[in-house]
């Protein structure tokens, strides 16, 4: 199953299911293509984030899900504690519910009143836990403003690596196409009928993103480059050949190189037919 269905089916965004993967609240299986992490989900996988999701709201912490998944038999410890601390959250914010009700807010001015104000009650609190054990930012090399902002780009570079390499696919699909259609045209043959039909159906497989048919143009291309150099190599030994038809076999030859490169290897592309089968 896609990420984008799966994102359909639980209602959460690709961001919160590659966390939830990361922290092994799910598990599905993973293949690497072309320097991409592929996932690929079941129906058991969807459940996980789904039940993870659930009880991620009811604000059970990450570490209490893992530790209820790989050891069942604690689930009643966990649940007392989950229960007690509960109980103790509402107490504590019932008090300080209690004090803002009787405060006059129209007349604390400061942090330092608000604070007096509220000092009785919060000196039997705790900090928060991100209070108590700090992230300071720098532990791998980036502040999480800088991460942040790093995803931010990324998702940036993706999206406009994505429009690029659909413009580049259906660019050359649609040279591909014209190019038979050009054939058949001149030449006024059935034969060239069939195989403008044939290519203008592989055109269209491969703007569908069908991943066969991109390695097949770049077969193409390599064929073509090969076959077009041997071409270039028989009419230079004979000679006489005029200056056009070798200046059409190096266009030919440049083309069918690039096709080649740019299919296998350039980014773009990749990350449109990325996109094309994960959503």
């Amino acid at each position: 199953m896609k990420m984008k269905q799966v994102c359909q089916l639980t209602g959460l965004t690709e961001r919160t299911i590659r966390f939830y993967v990361e922290k092994e609240l799910c598990a599905p299986e993973t293949r690497w293509m072309d320097q991409r992490k592929y996932y690929d989900f079941s129906k058991e996988n969807v459940e996980e984030l789904r039940q993870a999701a659930e009880l991620r709201k009811a604000y059970f912490s990450i570490q209490a899900i893992q530790t209820m998944r790989s050891s069942p038999e604690r689930i009643p410890e966990i649940l007392k504690t989950y229960r007690q601390g509960l109980a103790a959250d509402e107490a504590h914010k019932r008090k300080l519910l209690d004090v803002m009700e009787q405060m006059d807010v129209e007349q604390i001015g400061s942090v330092a009143a608000l604070a007096n104000k509220l000092e009785r009650v919060s000196a039997a609190l705790s900090l928060p836990q991100a209070d108590l054990a700090p992230e300071f930012g720098r532990l791998d090399g980036l502040s999480r403003e800088e991460k942040e902002e790093a995803y931010q780009e990324y998702q940036r570079r993706r999206k406009r690596d994505e429009k690029i390499g659909k413009f580049v696919v259906f660019g050359i699909a649609g040279l591909n196409a014209a190019g038979s259609l050009a054939s058949w045209i001149v030449r006024a043959d059935f034969t060239y009928l069939f195989t403008f039909l044939v290519q203008a159906g592989f055109s269209i497989a491969l703007c569908c993103g069908v991943r066969w048919v991109r390695w097949l143009f770049v077969a193409g291309g390599v064929i073509g480059a090969a076959s077009t150099f041997l071409l270039l190599i028989q009419a230079a030994d004979i000679g006489g050949m005029p200056a056009w038809f070798f200046a059409y076999g190096i266009f030919v030859l440049l083309v069918s190189v690039l096709t080649g490169i740019l299919l296998a290897w350039y980014r773009p592309v990749k990350e449109f037919f990325y996109q094309k089968k994960n959503g």
